[in-house]
C-alpha cells in the first residue's frame, strides 16, 4: 500500500522527540564571567594599586561599552554552539556593534579625554599583562564551550578571544596610566593577538559535529 506524500512525512516524524538544547547559555556565561574577571581583577590587584583619582562620566561609558564587549562576544560564541534558527550575524552583531563603540569612544577620546592624561599608575609591560590575563579566560571559554555543539569553531574561537582579551584590557584602563593612544596601542592592540589565538585554537579544541 503506497502512502501519500502528507502520509510519508507523518510517518517519518512520529517517533522524533524535542531534544534539549546544548548547554545553558545563561548559566555557562554566568559562571565563565564571575570566575575569568574575578581571577583578572584578584591578579590586578595583587600586582599594583589602582590609578588614583576619580573617573568621570565619559570613562564609566568606556569601561561599560568595553564590558558589553566581553558579555556580548562570549555570548556570541555561545550562541554560535547552539543550532538555532537565527543566522550567524544576527548572533554576532550585538558583539561587533559593542566593539565598534567601544573603539570609536576611546579613538574619540584622542581629541576629547576623558580624563586628564597622566603617567600616574603606569605599569610597565601592560600590554604583556593583557595578552597573560586575557589567556586563561580563553582557555576557560573554550572548555566551556566544548559541552555544545559549534558548527563552525573558529568563529566562536575569535569571539571568545576578543571577550577574554576585553577584561584585563577594561581593568587597566582602571589600574595603568590614563592616555587614550597608550590605551589604544597598549591595552586594546593585544586583544587582537587573543582573537588569533582563539581563532587558531578554535579547530584544534572545539569538537566538530
Amino acid at each position: 500500500m503506497s502512502l501519500t506524500r502528507e502520509e510519508h512525512i507523518e510517518a517519518l516524524v512520529a517517533d522524533h522527540r524535542p531534544v534539549a538544547a546544548a548547554g545553558r547559555t545563561g548559566l555557562h556565561l554566568g559562571l565563565w564571567l564571575a570566575a575569568s574577571v574575578g581571577f583578572v581583577v584578584a591578579v590586578t590587584w595583587a600586582t599594583g594599586p589602582l590609578r588614583p583619582g576619580l573617573p568621570s562620566v565619559q570613562l564609566l561609558v568606556e569601561l561599560g561599552l568595553g564590558l558589553g564587549v566581553v558579555v556580548l562576544g562570549a555570548l556570541g560564541a555561545l550562541r554560535l554552539g547552539q543550532p538555532q534558527p537565527r543566522s550567524v550575524g544576527r548572533r554576532i552583531t550585538p558583539a561587533l556593534l559593542a566593539t565598534v563603540g567601544w573603539l570609536a569612544l576611546l579613538a574619540l577620546a584622542m581629541w576629547a579625554p576623558a580624563l586628564e592624561p597622566t603617567m600616574a599608575g603606569k605599569r610597565e609591560g601592560c600590554e604583556h599583562w593583557v595578552f597573560a590575563l586575557g589567556l586563561p579566560p580563553l582557555l576557560l571559554g573554550l572548555a566551556g564551550l566544548r559541552r555544545f555543539a559549534p558548527f563552525g569553531r573558529v568563529l566562536p574561537g575569535a569571539l571568545l578571544g576578543a571577550a577574554a582579551g576585553a577584561i584585563p584590557a577594561v581593568v587597566m584602563q582602571v589600574a595603568c596610566m590614563y592616555d587614550p593612544i597608550h590605551a589604544l596601542e597598549l591595552h586594546t592592540l593585544p586583544v587582537l593577538g587573543l582573537v588569533g589565538v582563539g581563532a587558531a585554537l578554535g579547530p584544534l579544541t572545539l569538537r566538530r559535529i
